[in-house]
């Protein structure tokens, strides 16, 4: 199946949802105007996907360029198109689809679409009010892009997939608490147990001084090594827990 994101302006989320898309597809193209295509130009040659610098309304002619044999998928990348989404989308059967079924963006309603073909087709073609279109290969022969469909029967427009507790929580993402390769578990523990361990020391540091009058320097080395190393552990999961939050935060959520 032919996959096709739809953007404007998402030069930052590109690559990130093409090397995502890339694991399990071998044709991915990109569709976007943008008045700067240079970077986007050379990512499709590194990531190996086809770049078209067209309209959105131009998406029909870049897509007959491919092999379409086995269905087309076009996904709106403007209309909050997270990897949890994708995740959702991508896992349905798509044979138990209409041949044309239309994944209306959230803020459009389906009752301004029912049984009103001609609307449906102005869409479709200009690829608005969407978040994603899959097309059968029945869909796309019964397809024209000048008039679009002529039958309502192989036409299906629904809601969008998901719900707005599910944007927002991925609006929050930043500082969500994902247990999987989180910094704050493999840096963060360690750091209170080294913190934990230097207090310790020096209770005993304090307590031998005042006993003996002297400290040993082996005693005094490790007590302010463990301090240390204790501080430098939490701040770099402090650090680390952070910016990868925000790198993940823009190349999912970020919107022009």
């Amino acid at each position: 199946m032919l996959i096709s994101l739809i953007s404007s302006n998402q030069d930052l989320r590109i690559p990130s949802f093409v090397l995502y898309l890339k694991e399990s597809f071998n044709d991915v193209i990109v569709i976007q105007n943008s008045s700067e295509i240079g970077d986007n130009v050379v990512n499709s040659k590194k990531l190996g996907f086809t770049y078209y610098d067209y309209e959105k309304s131009r998406w029909f002619e870049a897509v007959k360029k491919h092999d379409l044999s086995d269905g087309l998928l076009l996904l709106n990348l403007d209309h909050d198109l997270t990897f949890k989404k994708l995740d959702k989308i991508l896992g349905f059967n798509f044979s138990n689809l209409h041949d044309i079924d239309l994944n209306l963006s959230k803020t459009t309603k389906v009752a301004n679409f029912d049984n009103k073909l001609d609307k449906i087709n102005s869409s479709i073609i200009k690829f608005e009010n969407m978040s994603w279109i899959y097309f059968s290969q029945k869909g796309l022969s019964n397809f024209d892009y000048n008039s679009g469909c002529n039958s309502l029967d192989l036409i299906r427009v629904s809601k969008s997939d998901y719900n707005y507790d599910e944007i927002k929580t991925s609006s929050r993402s930043i500082f969500e608490f994902n247990l999987n390769k989180n910094p704050l578990i493999y840096f963060g523990i360690p750091g209170l147990f080294l913190m934990f361990s230097s207090f310790l020391l020096v209770l005993d540091v304090v307590a031998r001084y005042d006993s003996i009058d002297s400290v040993s320097l082996g005693t005094a080395i490790v007590t302010i090594s463990t301090t240390v190393l204790g501080i430098l552990s939490i701040m770099a999961a402090i650090i680390s827990f952070i910016f990868g939050k925000q790198t993940e935060f823009i190349l999912t959520n970020y919107y022009d």
